[in-house]
């Protein structure tokens, strides 16, 4: 029982690191979640990134507004990209993926 608590806690104070480490990473850089409203993979994306508390730096862009982005990611959203490197991550992905992509 003790063991579950102890990998319990330790579990937690490595990923309340990783969200500490990840901020301030993220401080440099935004996120761009291109997507539609009325999207229902673009709100899972949505929820992945605010479970990593990263909805400040989210920016979202509609790309319904715009021929030229439509063009580009009309089949591929939900895309998000770094805004440092402008690498893009395409759905599916998880929160191990997500996870990866920003730390890279």
């Amino acid at each position: 029982m003790q063991y579950l608590v102890i990998q319990f806690l330790l579990q937690n104070v490595i990923m309340m690191s990783f969200y500490i480490f990840l901020n301030t990473m993220l401080t440099l850089f935004k996120l761009k979640l291109y997507s539609t409203s009325c999207c229902h993979l673009c709100e899972q994306a949505h929820t992945l990134i605010s479970e990593l508390k990263l909805l400040e730096q989210l920016v979202c862009v509609d790309i319904a507004e715009n021929e030229e982005l439509l063009s580009i990611y009309g089949s591929r959203i939900p895309v998000l990209q770094r805004t440092d490197n402008f690498s893009e991550l395409n759905w599916p992905f998880n929160i191990n993926e997500l996870i990866k992509f920003l730390e890279v």
